[in-house]
Parts: C-alpha cells; sequence; structure tokens
C-alpha cells in the first residue's frame, strides 16, 4: 500500500486484484487461507541521457610557406547526443586543415601532399508521440559539408645551347584550387495506428557546388636575356539540386 501511495496514475498500464494461496503454502498440501494480491502493471520508467566528447589537436608542419613563416595545422571536434524516452537529438561538428572528414576523437591525422580545409555539420532530431515502436514519429536531419584544397607544383627546365638552337631556362609554376560545398536536408513522418494503418512521407533535399580553378605561369629566359612571361588560368562552377519525396500508405485487416 505505501507503494501505491507514490504510483502516479499515469505511470500504470492494468492493474488486477485476485485471491490466492501464498506458493509457499502449497508446497505441505495443507489449505490455507487465501491471500489478497494486487498486481499493477506499470511503465518503464522514463529515461534521458546525455554524451558530450570534444577534441582538439594542434600542430606545425616541418616545412615552412613559401614567404618562411609556420604552416600550423587544426582539427577540432565536438559530439552531442540526447536520448529521452520520445526524443532524440544529436550534433556532429568537425572543422581542421589535416585531411579529417570525421568527427570521431580516435582517428589520427597523418602527412598531406595537398593543403586542404574542411568542416562537416551534422544534426539530427527525432521526435516521438507515444514511443519508437507504434505511434507518430517525426525525424529531421541537416548536414553540410565544406572542403577547399590547393596544390602547388614547380617545374625547372634548363636546356643548353646546342648548334643551332640557344641555351635557354624555362620555370614552370601551376596552381590548382577546389572548393566544395554541400548540404543536406532529409525529413520523415510516420502514422501508425496499432496494426491497421500506417502512413509514411519522406522528403530529401541536396545541393552541391564546386568551383575549381587553375593558373599557370611560365618564364622563359633565352642565353640569358630578361625571361618572357606567359600567364593562364580558368575556372569552373558546377551546381546541383536534387529532390526526393515520397509517401505511401499501407492496410492490414484484422481477421
Amino acid at each position: 500500500m505505501a507503494s501505491m501511495e507514490y504510483l502516479q496514475a499515469d505511470q500504470v498500464i492494468s492493474m488486477n486484484v485476485y485471491d490466492e494461496t501464498n506458493p509457499a503454502d502449497k508446497l505441505d498440501g495443507i489449505e490455507r487461507e487465501k491471500q489478497r494480491v494486487i498486481d499493477i502493471k506499470t511503465k518503464d520508467p522514463i529515461f534521458s541521457t546525455m554524451d558530450i566528447q570534444v577534441r582538439a589537436l594542434a600542430g606545425m608542419d616541418h616545412q615552412r610557406k613559401e614567404d618562411g613563416s609556420p604552416r600550423y595545422r587544426y582539427s577540432a571536434g565536438t559530439n552531442a547526443h540526447f536520448f529521452s524516452e520520445m526524443k532524440q537529438f544529436q550534433a556532429d561538428i568537425v572543422s581542421g586543415n589535416v585531411g579529417m572528414r570525421s568527427s570521431s576523437i580516435n582517428m589520427i591525422p597523418g602527412p598531406q601532399t595537398i593543403y586542404e580545409e574542411n568542416t562537416d555539420l551534422k544534426l539530427g532530431y527525432n521526435h516521438y508521440w507515444q514511443n519508437p515502436l507504434s505511434g507518430d514519429a517525426l525525424q529531421v536531419s541537416y548536414s553540410f559539408g565544406h572542403q577547399w584544397s590547393k596544390s602547388k607544383s614547380r617545374r625547372l627546365q634548363e636546356y643548353f645551347e646546342t648548334a643551332g638552337i640557344p641555351g635557354r631556362v624555362m620555370d614552370n609554376e601551376s596552381s590548382i584550387t577546389g572548393k566544395t560545398q554541400t548540404h543536406g536536408i532529409q525529413a520523415s513522418y510516420s502514422y501508425r495506428t496499432g496494426k491497421v494503418l500506417t502512413f509514411n512521407w519522406r522528403h530529401g533535399l541536396q545541393f552541391s557546388r564546386d568551383e575549381n580553378g587553375r593558373e599557370i605561369r611560365e618564364r622563359i629566359s633565352i642565353n640569358g636575356a630578361d625571361p618572357m612571361l606567359r600567364a593562364e588560368s580558368s575556372m569552373s562552377d558546377n551546381r546541383s539540386w536534387s529532390l526526393d519525396e515520397s509517401a505511401n500508405i499501407s492496410f492490414q485487416t484484422k481477421k
């Protein structure tokens, strides 16, 4: 009776009251007076938990920049997850220039030949109105990705003077840059009424943009004369969209 005094009514699923002989008393075969039994079935306890992890790495390349200044490397990220009986939320973000494209805190960066900066973000939210197995449910997620990379190369060629061909020096520098951005939105809604009716709707929207550039600078010096300069550059910008919509309804008759 003391437990019933502090038991909330909305936590009770069913209650049965009946008279029963104590099972221990049945072992000797002697019939005794029955006892009043109150059998109460309750819901699982509502739980909630939050998990947050943070990562930060920093360093510096052995090889410096062209102007002699140091090139720093960094990576920072966090994971935040919240779970309860009816709600779920997660947020993952990582940003850096060591080529790490995941928010896992156990990854170790390695050396790179191309300088790269990236940022990745993922957000997700789930909401249930009754429980995760039945009733209405809404799921929404958003993802963002940004990547910028740059690679440079230089080729120096010296041709010695031969019969009829003057000596010359060719200095060729090329630079390639690339930038990519992506956005993604996912949403779904489901409605269930036991095993009779099920309705599902799903929406997906994706956007991406790719920008690429190339620059070439060439210097040609013949027999030590002032070099002749040639410059060439190109740029491309590609954008794309994609949309996905779906809905379905299913019925199940009871026998």
